[in-house]
C-alpha cells in the first residue's frame, strides 16, 4: 500500500477537478476522460492509508465517473456533479487536520533564522 500524502492527493484531485471542467464544458474525448480517471484512482490510492473513508468516497466517485463518462462518450452527453463531488472531498481532506506545515528544504535551513527556502516556523 502506498504511504498516504494529502498534498499528492489533493493534487491529483484538483488535476481530475481541471479535467472535469474541461469535459463539462463540451471537451468530452476520452483522452481527458482517461486521464481524470487515472488521477481518481491516484487519489485514491495516495488517501488509501491514512484516510480510508477518503479513499472509499473517492473510489465510489471513480466508479460513478467511470460509468457516467465512459456511457456519455457513447451517447455524447456532457453533463455531471463531478466537480462538487471532487469539491468536497478536497475540503473534506484539507480539514481531517491542523494546517499543512510547509516543508524543509533539502539543502537546509534558510536565511537567517528561516528553515527551509519557504521560510517560517518549524512544524
Amino acid at each position: 500500500m502506498r504511504k498516504s500524502c494529502r498534498y499528492c492527493t489533493l493534487k491529483h484531485i484538483g488535476s481530475a477537478m481541471v479535467l472535469a471542467e474541461e469535459i463539462a464544458n463540451g471537451n468530452l474525448d476520452p483522452t481527458h476522460v482517461a486521464m481524470m480517471i487515472g488521477h481518481l484512482g491516484q487519489a485514491e490510492s495516495q488517501s488509501q492509508e491514512r484516510w480510508p473513508e477518503i479513499a472509499q468516497t473517492l473510489r465510489k466517485i471513480r466508479q460513478n465517473a467511470e460509468e457516467n463518462y465512459w456511457n456519455a462518450l457513447d451517447m455524447r452527453k456532457t453533463s455531471c456533479t463531478l466537480e462538487t463531488d471532487l469539491a468536497y472531498v478536497a475540503n473534506r481532506l484539507a480539514d481531517l487536520t491542523a494546517p499543512i506545515p510547509l516543508p524543509e528544504s533539502s539543502s537546509g535551513p534558510g536565511p537567517a533564522g528561516e528553515p527551509g527556502v519557504l521560510g517560517g516556523p518549524h512544524a
